[in-house]
């Protein structure tokens, strides 16, 4: 298995969005999630917890071994028809291949990648689009955060099929069918590597700050009213992997 993907083998292909968290200290991270969204976990073996809300699996959390030197992260996974295809547009664009196309019981083709700017992603067989519902507790949103925003847009455009195109407030998002999938936007951040950052749908954004904090999480932005009016916040989790909730009301 791959060192950001670890326990993919264990998984089933699902619709919408999917994130696996790599994380070193993979059980405190378990606990947390599961307290604060109301997750399910189920250990899968080969040190890899599947995630799921109301049944229906969402992503995972995997564990490093002690000598992989990997900053603990979220990793996106993007469903695209053909993998192999994927895979040469992405490394005739300057990606990288972290893992090679392989196939997974339940999962079909997968394949782990780098793009030019170094952010990690795992293409699958599968949809781009279908079972993007973003209920609450769950995944909302994929933001790709990057050195090279025009790069990478026309980097994933390529990959995926999809357009890059303006949303409101002048928000630049990746489109298929009409239908936006994620955003890009410059690192906000100094010393932070590019990477897919989540969304999670939450009611009150407020209370689940407050949550976060009470068990263990640490709150790294508060909302701001320049900021989708006041209703996202960045937190990071107890094992120091950053993520972002979007709130309904404030």
């Amino acid at each position: 298995a791959g060192v950001f993907l670890l326990g993919l083998l264990c998984t089933t292909a699902t619709a919408g969005y999917w994130f696996d968290l790599v994380t070193r200290d993979a059980k405190k991270a378990e606990q947390f999630y599961t307290a604060l969204f109301g997750w399910k976990s189920s250990y899968q073996g080969e040190d890899y917890w599947l995630l799921t809300r109301d049944g229906q699996p969402i992503g995972g959390i995997a564990r490093l071994n002690a000598g992989e030197k990997h900053d603990p992260l979220w990793v996106m996974t993007i469903g695209v028809d053909d993998v192999n295809a994927a895979v040469r547009a992405a490394e005739s664009s300057g990606g990288k291949i972290h893992k090679q196309p392989d196939r997974a019981p339940g999962l079909g083709l997968y394949a782990e990648l780098f793009d030019p700017q170094g952010a990690p992603f795992i293409l699958r067989e599968g949809s781009l689009l279908e079972g993007l519902q973003r209920k609450e507790n769950a995944w909302h949103w994929a933001e790709l955060w990057t050195d090279a925003p025009d790069a990478a847009a026309r980097f994933y455009s390529g990959v995926t099929g999809s357009k890059a195109g303006v949303a409101a407030g002048n928000y630049p998002v990746l489109y298929k069918e009409s239908e936006i999938w994620g955003g890009y936007i410059e690192m906000p951040y100094q010393g932070v590597k590019p990477l897919w950052m989540p969304y999670v749908k939450v009611k009150s954004i407020r209370t689940t700050l407050q949550q976060a904090v009470s068990l263990g999480g640490k709150v790294l932005q508060e909302p701001s009213p320049d900021v989708y009016n006041g209703l996202v916040a960045l937190l990071m989790d107890p094992s120091g992997a950053a993520f972002l909730i979007k709130g309904a009301e404030k």
